[in-house]
């Protein structure tokens, strides 16, 4: 993914190590942070306007589990507790 894509309504959730970068207006690069395997990220693709805010980096292959928007919207319903753990890993 890179900072400004367009990205489908899943929610991604990272099997391996992954980078994630900003890059300013003069071109430099910054890292933002780094993402532990388990961790959720591309929120914007399921909660906001579906514009990647950061660029994301593989450092070694890696594995991403996405879940259809709504698929997730069903387990939800279906479970809403399953919000609130969703809700805690992104925050």
């Amino acid at each position: 993914m890179h900072e400004g894509d367009r990205l489908e309504q899943r929610l991604h959730a990272l099997i391996r190590k992954l980078e994630i970068k900003k890059t300013a207006a003069n071109g430099k690069k910054t890292l933002v942070r780094l993402i532990p395997p388990g961790e959720l990220f591309a929120a914007p693709a399921v909660f906001g306007n579906g514009i990647s805010s950061a660029t994301i980096i593989c450092k070694m292959e890696s594995q991403v589990f996405t879940i259809d928007h709504c698929a997730l919207l069903y387990v939800i319903s279906q479970s809403p507790e399953i919000s609130v753990s969703v809700a805690k890993m992104l925050n």
